[in-house]
C-alpha cells in the first residue's frame, strides 16, 4: 500500500513538473476532423499526423481535399497546450507532379512558415490534374522552448 502511494506521488510530481504528459497524446488534440473552414480550407478531412519531438506532440498536420475543385489543403495546428505564445511553425506540401516538371509552381508545391500562436497554413496544391488523382507529401515543424518537433509523410492519397 505504501509503495503504491509513493509511486502515485512520484508520478504526480513528474506530471506537474512537465517531465511526462498527463494523458495520452490524443487527449490534448482537438477532433482531427475539425471543420476545414476553421483553417481556411474547404472540402473533407482526409487524415492527420502528429508533429512530435522524441517525447511530446506539439502540433498536428491536417489534410483536406475538395473534390469539386481538385485542390488539397493542409495546415499545421499547434496543440492547445502550446498556443500561449507565438512560436515558429512550418508546413510544406508537394504533390506527386512536383518533380515531373520544370515549371513547379503553386499547383505543385506550397509552404508557409513564421511565428504563429495557433497554426501555419492553409497551403494548397492540386490533388487532381487532368482527371488524374495525385498523391501529396507533407512536412511540418513546430518549435517550443528550444524543442523542435518534426514530421515528414510519405506520398499519400490526397482524396
Amino acid at each position: 500500500m505504501r509503495l503504491r502511494r509513493i509511486t502515485g506521488i512520484a508520478a504526480a510530481a513528474a506530471v506537474a513538473s512537465g517531465l511526462v504528459a498527463a494523458a495520452p497524446a490524443t487527449a490534448n488534440a482537438e477532433p482531427a476532423a475539425q471543420a476545414a473552414a476553421a483553417y481556411g480550407c474547404s472540402g473533407k478531412f482526409i487524415r492527420s499526423w502528429p508533429v512530435t519531438t522524441s517525447w511530446v506532440t506539439l502540433s498536428d498536420i491536417r489534410l483536406y481535399y475538395n473534390s469539386s475543385t481538385g485542390w488539397s489543403c493542409a495546415v499545421n495546428v499547434k496543440r492547445k497546450a502550446y498556443r500561449s505564445k507565438k512560436t515558429s511553425v512550418w508546413i510544406h506540401m508537394m504533390n506527386s507532379r512536383a518533380n515531373d516538371t520544370d515549371k513547379a509552381g503553386p499547383s505543385y508545391i506550397d509552404s508557409e512558415n513564421g511565428k504563429f500562436k495557433w497554426y501555419a497554413g492553409p497551403i494548397k496544391v492540386k490533388g487532381k490534374m487532368g482527371g488524374k488523382k495525385l498523391k501529396v507529401s507533407l512536412v511540418g515543424e513546430t518549435y517550443w522552448d528550444g524543442s523542435k518537433a518534426y514530421r515528414r509523410t510519405p506520398f499519400v492519397n490526397a482524396y
